[in-house]
Parts: C-alpha cells; structure tokens; sequence
C-alpha cells in the first residue's frame, strides 16, 4: 500500500463567505458545525484553518481512500463567486500529487457543490 503521510485541502475566493467540508467514507466531517458554531475535526489528527478568504484541511496519515468534498456557499455577493480548490496528496521520497478545480462558481447562499476523490493526477485541466 502507497504511503501518504498528508491530504490538504485548499480553497481559495476572492469575496463572499465559503466554507469547506470534508466527510470521509464514514461519514465523519472536517468543517464548520452550523448547530454548534464551532469547527467539527472528526478525523483524528486533522486541522482546519481559516481566513476571510481561504479555508485549509489538512489530513494526517489518512486511511480512507473516498473524501467527499463539499463547498458551501454560506454568504455570496450578488451574481456567482469564483473559487478554487487544490487537493495535494504529500508522499514521502517521492513528487507529490496534486489535484484542481480552478475557477469554479458556486451562485447562492444555499448551494453547495461535492466532489468526490478517488484518485489524483499530476494536472487536471
């Protein structure tokens, strides 16, 4: 089995308020908790850190091969906000990997968008 010592998860806008959730395959959650107000870091050993415009997650030694990946629209300026999301898989003596979404809008307070990782690439266009 391939060694990954980390998953980040990058999100970056330029305005409005996003957030970024991740949710393994069983169902536990990195992200802000709307009823608790407070950050959820189900996955152990995982961190979140966020700014007004960007939000990281990071994933030490993961052990899950699916993370569904959810942006959430919590505030957005009148029209669609711009975003993007870098997934860098870290990988010990050897490149890392990484995967992105560039320039991908999300276009109401109420909207969200999922993706699901399976693998990674060295570019995604």
């Amino acid at each position: 089995m391939e060694s990954v010592p980390e998953i980040n998860f990058n999100l970056n806008w330029s305005g409005s308020d996003l957030d970024l959730h991740i949710f393994d395959s069983e169902g536990r959650h990195i992200g802000m908790n709307y009823t608790t107000g407070k950050v959820d870091l189900q996955i152990a050993g995982s961190t979140y850190i966020s700014d007004s415009n960007s939000e990281q997650i990071k994933i030490p030694n993961p052990t899950n091969k699916v993370y569904q990946v959810k942006i959430y629209g919590k505030q957005v300026n009148e029209g669609k906000e711009p975003f993007s999301i870098t997934i860098l898989k870290a990988q010990l003596e050897q490149p890392s990997l990484t995967t992105a979404l560039n320039n991908r809008k999300i276009n109401s307070s109420a909207s969200d968008l999922a993706v699901n990782i399976t693998h990674f690439s060295k570019r995604v266009p």
